[in-house]
C-alpha cells in the first residue's frame, strides 16, 4: 500500500526528466510499454496544473469585478444581490485554488 500511495504522489510533483526516469521509468525497469499509463497520467496531471495556473489571472479579475458589484450591493436588484454575495466567496477561492496547484 505504501508504494501506491507513493506512487499517487508522483503526479502531484514538478518532475525533472532525470527525475521521471528515476522514479517512474527505474520503477517499471526501464520498460516503456509498462511505464506508459502512468507517463501519460503524469502528464495528464501535469497540463491540468499548467492550465489551472493559467486560469489564476482571470478568477483575480472576475474578483476584482465581484469587490466593485460587492461595493454597490444597494444598487443591484435581488438577483444582483446573490450573485455578487455569492461571487465574492467563489472567485478568490478559484484563483488561490488555481495557484496552489
Amino acid at each position: 500500500m505504501s508504494d501506491n500511495t507513493n506512487r499517487a504522489q508522483l503526479l502531484w510533483q514538478d518532475l525533472s526528466g532525470t527525475q521521471i526516469r528515476e522514479q517512474i521509468l527505474r520503477h517499471h525497469g526501464f520498460n516503456g510499454e509498462k511505464a506508459h499509463a502512468e507517463l501519460q497520467d503524469y502528464t495528464r496531471h501535469q497540463n491540468a496544473r499548467r492550465w489551472a495556473r493559467s486560469t489564476a489571472p482571470i478568477w483575480f479579475g472576475l474578483s476584482a469585478v465581484s469587490a466593485y458589484n460587492l461595493s454597490r450591493f444597494s444598487v443591484l436588484s435581488k438577483s444582483g444581490q446573490g450573485a455578487a454575495a455569492a461571487s465574492i466567496i467563489v472567485f478568490p477561492y478559484l484563483a488561490i485554488s488555481a495557484l496552489r496547484n
